[in-house]
């Protein structure tokens, strides 16, 4: 009789097939690792990195030594790999298992509900890690592996078709999600899981509580700790900005960008995102959620039902926007600005390579590095701000990197470990995909490119 595996030898079993011993172990964890959530992948591949980095300073023996960095260098190109085409954006996240349930009856209503998957979800009492080694019935595979296969085919589906999210149609399902939006919930994940909690008294009205199964109060405080771990425990360590005292001054330099910016009414709302395109997405998405935002409290004091229709038309204009945003990923579209210091320091490599002057640093020196005032500032003769020149010429140049396969550091003798040519480029206009690397470098540039003559 063959004797079934406990959840911490199954566990033992995936970490055995994973280490950073030498080349081979490298790639066997990456295959090991292969369609899980990708924010798992960062976090199991960053702590392999970590480790293998203290194993070199401990290691004596040269051919030990051989064998870790080629390990270590495996690791890395993946991790470069992840943030140049910013694979965060393929996380998946997990919505709480209360949640699914309370839109069971619109599945069902679909005939897309998938109950194996809410079993096995349920059986672990919505803790999503667990589903790492729940075997799929009749398979070899996880449950977290199924359920990211098959949400990548539902998501493809979508993004092909062109489907919306939810449905525009008149009739009693309006405003709801959509069937393959609703498949998506099934397998416990949304674009816009706030939306959806605004739904739930809607949902609950039109298809009640579909309670064929109970839950102990357990499971239910279960699911709710486990959905609050979901969005961080895994994922990458997000920064967090402090309010800056030169807020208000900020929002005088911008009041003629913010005069056009508008939730009256539909048309409105159309015209603030074009006066936006071109801009930084992230400040792009910080004023779209802010209007939708005042939008909703002037709403809520309104009586005149026109001005009702006209400010609901605008919100689902911008929240159409904002769910394009999250389901695209548009925020890796972002080009974080570096630091003045650091763009400074790599001019002198800019002229080696011959780089021109794009006018950019002086710009930014006399902003005093605040990026944000570069939204104000005209391009001489044009009509255009320096962010959007920026941004235009960044996409342009990392889009001829990528599609030309250019590499980020250079790995020819004279120049090894700077950044290459087209790198510099970037640089020059605020910008790198290793910030971390670049500040690394600042110690020794000088003296490498006195190397380099």
């Amino acid at each position: 009789m063959k004797v079934a595996k406990t959840k911490s030898a199954e566990q033992e079993e995936i970490a055995g097939a994973m280490g950073f011993k030498d080349k081979q172990k490298a790639l066997d964890t990456l295959k090991a690792l292969d369609g899980r959530d990708i924010s798992y992948q960062y976090h199991v591949i960053t702590s392999f990195i970590s480790r293998a980095k203290r194993t070199l300073q401990i290691t004596r023996d040269e051919e030990k030594l051989a064998n870790l960095r080629d390990s270590l260098k495996i690791f890395e190109d993946w991790l470069t790999d992840y943030k140049v085409n910013n694979r965060g954006k393929e996380n998946l996240a997990y919505l709480p298992i209360e949640t699914i349930k309370i839109f069971r009856g619109l599945a069902k209503k679909y005939d897309v509900w998938n109950d194996d998957f809410f079993r096995a979800y349920k059986a672990e009492k919505g803790d999503y890690k667990s589903l790492r080694t729940a075997k799929v019935p009749g398979g070899d595979i996880t449950w977290d592996i199924e359920r990211n296969r098959r949400l990548k085919e539902i998501i493809g589906k979508i993004k092909d078709e062109h489907i919306q999210w939810y449905e525009t149609d008149a009739g009693d399902l309006r405003g709801l999600p959509t069937k393959e939006h609703t498949r998506c919930i099934v397998f416990a994940y949304s674009p816009d899981p706030a939306k959806l909690k605004k739904l739930v008294t809607q949902v609950r009205e039109k298809f009640g509580e579909d309670n064929n199964d109970t839950d102990s109060e357990e499971e239910r405080r279960g699911a709710k700790r486990t959905h609050d771990d979901s969005s961080s425990s895994d994922s990458e360590p997000e920064t967090k900005f402090a309010k800056h005292s030169s807020e208000a001054e900020e929002n005088q330099r911008n009041e003629q960008l913010e005069s056009v910016l508008s939730f009256k009414d539909k048309e409105k709302a159309l015209q603030s995102i074009k006066s936006l395109e071109g801009r930084d997405i992230s400040y792009q998405f910080y004023a779209i959620s802010g209007l939708v935002k005042r939008a909703r409290r002037v709403i809520s004091c309104t009586k005149d039902k026109q001005k009702i229709k006209n400010m609901t038309e605008a919100v689902e204009v911008f929240e159409n926007w904002i769910t394009d945003y999250n389901v695209n990923g548009r925020s890796k579209d972002n080009f974080n600005y570096l630091a003045i210091d650091i763009v400074r320091a790599f001019k002198p490599l800019a002229e080696k390579y011959g780089i021109d002057d794009n006018g950019f640093l002086e710009v930014y020196e006399e902003a005093d590095g605040d990026y944000k005032k570069l939204r104000s500032v005209r391009v001489p003769q044009s009509n255009i701000t320096w962010d959007i020149k920026r941004n235009e010429h960044l996409r342009e140049l990392v889009d001829r990197i990528k599609k030309s396969h250019i590499q980020w550091f250079d790995t020819d003798a004279k120049f090894r470990g700077l950044p290459t040519a087209e790198h510099v480029r970037c640089i020059m206009w605020g910008f790198s995909y290793d910030v971390a690397k670049l500040k690394k470098l600042l110690p020794t540039l000088s003296e490498k490119l006195e190397a380099a003559d």
